[in-house]
C-alpha cells in the first residue's frame, strides 16, 4: 500500500511538474510571437536610415536571435562573467560607470549590425513592444507570466519616456527567472537600450 501511495505521489509531481513547464513554454512563445508580431507591423524603414544588405523583418523574424547574440558577445568579451542573477547584477551595476557607451555599443553592431538597425530610431517602439505584450500576457495568465512587482516595474520604464534607467532594470532584474532564457535576455535588450539611450544623448550634446 505503501509502495503504491508513493509511486502515485511520484506520478502526480511529475505530471504537475510537466504541466507548470508546459504552461511556460506556451507562454513565452505566446510572448515570442506577440513581440515579434508587433515588430514587423510597426517599423518602418525610409530611404535615409534603410540599409539595403539587411532583410527586412519578415514571418521568421524573431527578436531573441538578435537578443542571443548580444548576450553571446558580452559573454565571449568577459563583459558579462555568466547568466545567472549575480553576474546580470555585477554587469548592471558595471554599465553605470561606463562613460563612453558609443564604443562598447560599437563592437556590438559590428558583430551584429542587424541589431544596430533594429535601435536606430525605432528602440521607442521595440521598448513599447516588450512593455505591451508584457502587459496582454500578464493581464491573461496573472503571476503564471511575470510578478505583479515586474510589472510595476515595466510601467515605470513607460512613465520614463519608454527609456530604462539603471535602477528600473536593476529591480527588473530581483524579478526575474535566469533559468528562463526569454525573461533573462528582455532584461538584456533594456541593458541595450540604456546603452544607446546614453549614447544618443551624448551625440546630440556634441
Amino acid at each position: 500500500m505503501k509502495k503504491r501511495l508513493i509511486s502515485v505521489l511520484i506520478l502526480i509531481t511529475i505530471t504537475t511538474t510537466f504541466i507548470c513547464c508546459k504552461s511556460s513554454r506556451i507562454l513565452n512563445t505566446e510572448y515570442e510571437n506577440c513581440i515579434n508580431n508587433r515588430i514587423t507591423k510597426s517599423f518602418s524603414y525610409n530611404s535615409e536610415n534603410y540599409k539595403s544588405n539587411l532583410i527586412f523583418p519578415n514571418n521568421d523574424f524573431n527578436i531573441f536571435d538578435s537578443l542571443v547574440k548580444f548576450e553571446r558577445f558580452l559573454l565571449s568579451e568577459k563583459i558579462l562573467k555568466g547568466t545567472q542573477k549575480k553576474d546580470y547584477n555585477n554587469f548592471i551595476e558595471s554599465i553605470r560607470q561606463i562613460d563612453k557607451p558609443k564604443e562598447i555599443l560599437s563592437e556590438i553592431y559590428i558583430r551584429n549590425p542587424f541589431l544596430e538597425h533594429l535601435m536606430d530610431d525605432n528602440n521607442g517602439d521595440l521598448t513599447l513592444s516588450f512593455h505591451q505584450c508584457t502587459r496582454i500576457l500578464f493581464e491573461e495568465n496573472g503571476k503564471k507570466f511575470r510578478s505583479n512587482n515586474y510589472i510595476v516595474e515595466s510601467d515605470l520604464i513607460i512613465a520614463n519616456g519608454g527609456i530604462p534607467t539603471i535602477d528600473i532594470i536593476k529591480k527588473l532584474s530581483e524579478q526575474i527567472d535566469y533559468s528562463d532564457n526569454i525573461q533573462r535576455l528582455q532584461l538584456s535588450y533594456y541593458i541595450l537600450d540604456n546603452l544607446d539611450y546614453r549614447n544618443d544623448s551624448i551625440q546630440r550634446i556634441k
